[in-house]
């Protein structure tokens, strides 16, 4: 670990969910501001016209009761502030999370707050926003939290969102991320706004690999699991057995079928879209490739790659995962900043979906791909306005706000803000803070926020060098980024449902392949 951890958070939310399909409504042809979009989600929207005051009252749904609503709480009070005479109501749907906590062998705490899925309250919520869309109603915003917003859109449920970004003159494309706004975009459409994204940044033990393997990697490079294994394969065979109580792993990764932490979620996630193709509609379970995932996670665990299964209970993973070794580590970016900086993350480490964090052994070795050369992002939050809204130009007002610079240097947003300029306040925030007293996690999981004031972040020099060497390292990684996969949870539940057969033994790789081309096919055409 990083020499001694007072306090270690390991934050695991796991959204699995079950979208419903969504039906087409009826323009509203009173007011050019209040018709959708058309059913074609390639249409663009009319004009719009901004002239007039921000003020009334609007409405956002999100399922999230931790992170979405933190941040849209915060944001509708400081928004409220700013605009006398509007009015946010913001309503969350799931229930809190659950918190385990466990000791490392230093001496520190971790805790992992996971989120219980309620699969009937996601359906009842599914189910409502579908109701409330085909009959005109519905909140003003609608957070992408667990809807499938590519249905909406292409029903015209969903403003067109580069509209109001043309016609907002104080609104400045350059000043975001473009290739992260560009990569949502769906046939054309902006349907959604992404707050935040993330990405895996690869890492390895430099007391481990071998210093002439070590000059294989180039931080500035993108790597595939299999090329970081190429490189790897004989410091791996050389010291896998030094320590006979916890075996050196190759990975971090878990084996096992299902969890966000496993090999076969990653590498699933990594080639999604070859898989499942939501635009067009196809699936390609049977043509080969399918198989070759599960063989090769299957070969990772016989070869001993792997770490514990995620079906162990919380309690055991933490306390694995606490004195277990890698080779190599899958890091999310929101631990990127640990590479630079000792100070950072001794006192809390915040990971997602299964993500590792860096060690005071680990070097940075690269930034992850798969063998396509495609580098994979997703969103943390990313909200969308509802082509229903009677208030679309406060919805809209309040969308710019939740993307502004003073909101997303907010701690409550999780993930790389999509604002540029946020993202290096923020990262001088947690530079800052850094060493200081952890932002805390209530059982409830919601941290209280810290962000920038007002006026530029003060660092002293050792604090600026750690800056500019991790700014100019997520800028790379995040100008590096080029691809955004849709994804319908109906279908990840599917998956996830039928490769437990396939490492239980039940059932071929084939035969798993086989059940699951005919039961997307039958979904997607439904």
């Amino acid at each position: 670990m990083k020499k001694l951890l007072s306090l270690t958070l390991i934050v695991t939310v796991l959204f699995t969910f079950t979208a419903c399909s969504s039906q087409e409504t009826n323009s509203d042809t009173k007011d050019p501001q209040n018709q959708k979009s058309g059913s074609q989600a390639t249409e663009r929207t009319e004009p719009v016209n901004l002239d007039g005051e921000v003020n009334g009252e609007i409405t956002v749904y999100c399922y999230d009761s931790t992170f979405y609503k933190n941040y849209l709480e915060a944001g509708a009070k400081e928004f409220e502030a700013k605009y006398p005479g509007t009015k946010v109501n913001i309503e969350s749907f799931s229930t809190a999370p659950e918190v385990k906590s466990s000791t490392t062998k230093n001496g520190g705490t971790i805790k992992m707050i996971t989120n219980n899925r309620d699969t009937k309250s996601e359906n009842d919520y599914i189910n409502r926003i579908n109701t409330e869309l085909m009959t005109g109603e519905g909140p003003d915003i609608l957070a992408m939290d667990i809807l499938p917003y590519y249905k909406y859109a292409e029903n015209g449920q969903l403003v067109d969102l580069n509209a109001y970004m043309d016609a907002d003159k104080d609104f400045q494309k350059e000043d975001y991320r473009q290739n992260v706004l560009e990569a949502t975009n769906y046939k054309g459409g902006q349907y959604i706004f992404p707050m935040g994204y993330n990405f895996d940044v690869l890492g390895y033990d430099k007391t481990i690999l071998d210093p002439a393997e070590q000059e294989n990697l180039n931080p500035n490079e993108a790597y595939t699991y299999d090329q970081l294994i190429e490189i790897g394969q004989d410091s791996f065979e050389n010291q896998k057995n030094m320590d006979k109580e916890n075996p050196l792993k190759m990975f971090d990764r878990s084996s096992g079928s299902t969890g966000a932490g496993t090999m076969f979620n990653q590498l699933f996630q990594l080639d999604y879209k070859q898989f499942v193709d939501i635009e067009n509609k196809t699936a390609n379970f049977t043509g080969g490739q399918f198989e070759k995932v599960l063989e090769t996670v299957k070969e990772y665990e016989e070869n001993g790659y792997l770490n514990v299964p995620v079906e162990k209970k919380a309690e055991d993973m933490l306390k694995v995962s606490s004195s277990q070794s890698f080779l190599f580590r899958t890091v999310g970016d929101n631990m990127l900043l640990q590479a630079f900086d000792d100070n950072n993350g001794k006192k809390m480490n915040i990971t997602f979906n299964g993500g590792g964090q860096f060690t005071e052994n680990d070097e940075i070795a690269g930034i992850l791909k798969n063998d396509k050369d495609q580098i994979v992002f997703d969103y943390t939050q990313a909200y969308a306005m509802n082509a229903n809204s009677q208030n679309k130009n406060t919805s809209w007002a309040f969308l710019k706000y939740l993307a502004g610079e003073e909101m997303q240097t907010s701690t409550t947003l999780m993930g790389c803000p999509v604002n540029i300029k946020a993202g290096e306040e923020k990262a001088k925030l947690q530079i800052q803070i850094a060493g200081k007293n952890a932002v805390p996690l209530t059982d409830k999981g919601a941290g209280k926020d810290t962000k920038k004031q007002s006026g530029a972040v003060e660092l002293d020099e050792k604090q600026t060098e750690i800056f500019n060497n991790y700014n100019k390292a997520l800028n790379q990684y995040s100008d590096m980024l080029n691809t955004y996969m849709i994804h319908d949870t109906v279908i990840d539940d599917m998956v996830n449902e039928e490769v437990k057969y396939f490492f239980d033994g039940s059932k071929s790789a084939k035969e798993v392949a086989e059940i699951l081309q005919g039961k997307v096919e039958l979904y997607l055409n439904e």
